[in-house]
């Protein structure tokens, strides 16, 4: 892959339309040129195992140029988004629809050449793990993390008219991200779409395991190097890891507010961990203003510091640690939640969903 380079001059490109297949170029994006300790390392990844490979990466000026250049319908769409990561997740489609190429998020590592990936193809997508899916009531979840296509493609364009200005100004919750602009939508846009070229990668193919497996905790720690556990993954045919740090999920509401957990009234707090998903609406960061806002309401088992009200909490063996390292992230429980009466709960969704 050539050096990284900015992606300004890439908007003066026409569109290639008679491309047919896959472009060797890599499309990332960060906020700046400048990339923070623990996601330059990854990004260097695609450069040093793809030689001959353009890769662009994709700053916030960039993006607000592109986002100007577009159809009057699209920029309607970027403007109803209340959140920055649905405009990224919009952009990412429109790299592709006017460039071809590979999108690949810049919280992922690359451990075998791209080349054999999309030799021959118009068009290559990839599953996230069936935990994933289920966590947003799918059977499968096609992830947004990772995909190619050549210039154009039916499939993108799909991606991008089913974009609509109403649906993206309703999204709250992290989860309304999914379906408005992440894995959840695209997966919905595929099911509903003709794409009969559509190469579809199954889940280790992109990441050998959840975003809590203790593998991706160990690949974490080793990013570039030619481990035994990298070995073992190139061999059952994985080609890039996806660590999931979802740094924009933790954003949704703001700023975090200082607070002394023992000075919140009716919940007990569980630093450095998460229940995930089933989000009911956002309450804010302001952690006494949260409680306050869920204290009365029934409905809410507890909140967590992302800023979102949980209409139920997970037993504790399913909960999730906060990736930051910061100490004041974690779960507030109302008091009086059982753990064991979630248990059995969570017992009865599984054996629901298999039947």
């Amino acid at each position: 892959m050539h050096s990284r380079r900015n992606a300004t001059n890439e908007l003066d490109r026409p569109l290639q339309t008679i491309v047919q297949h896959i472009p060797h170029i890599v499309h990332q994006t960060w906020k700046s040129a400048e990339l923070p300790e623990r996601i330059a390392p990854l990004v260097e990844t695609w450069r040093s195992l793809n030689p001959g490979w353009e890769g662009l990466l994709w700053t916030d000026s960039d993006n607000e140029a592109l986002s100007a250049s577009v159809e009057p319908r699209l920029r309607e769409c970027l403007e109803a988004c209340p959140y920055v990561i649905q405009k990224i997740d919009i952009f990412r489609w429109i790299y592709l629809r006017e460039h071809g190429g590979v999108y690949v998020d810049a919280d992922t590592e690359c451990i075998a050449p791209l080349d054999a990936v999309v030799a021959g193809k118009s068009l290559v997508l990839g599953e996230e793990p069936v935990e994933h899916a289920r966590q947003v009531g799918h059977e499968r979840l096609v992830t947004n993390c990772f995909f190619a296509a050549a210039p154009g493609h039916p499939f993108v364009r799909a991606v991008l008219d089913a974009l609509t200005p109403q649906s993206l100004a309703d999204a709250v919750t992290h989860v309304d991200v999914l379906r408005t602009t992440g894995p959840a939508f695209v997966t919905c846009v595929l099911d509903a779409s003709d794409a009969p070229d559509a190469s579809i990668l199954p889940s280790h193919a992109l990441s050998p395991g959840t975003y809590e497996s203790p593998l991706m905790r160990t690949l974490a720690a080793t990013v570039g190097e030619d481990t035994p556990e990298r070995r073992r993954c190139r061999n059952d045919g994985t080609f890039a890891i996806h660590y999931w740090q979802n740094s924009w999920a933790g954003t949704l509401s703001g700023e975090l507010s200082d607070f002394d957990p023992g000075e919140i009234p009716g919940f007990d707090f569980y630093p450095g961990f998460d229940s995930r998903g089933h989000d009911l609406r956002q309450v804010g960061r302001d952690m006494h203003a949260a409680a306050a806002a869920c204290l009365d309401d029934l409905e809410v088992w507890g909140f967590n510091t992302d800023g979102f009200a949980k209409e139920w909490v997970a037993p504790r063996f399913r909960w999730a640690r906060f990736q930051s390292g910061d100490h004041r992230q974690g779960l507030f429980v109302r008091k009086g939640w059982s753990n064991a009466r979630s248990v059995g709960q969570w017992v009865r969704r599984r054996l629901t969903t298999r039947a």
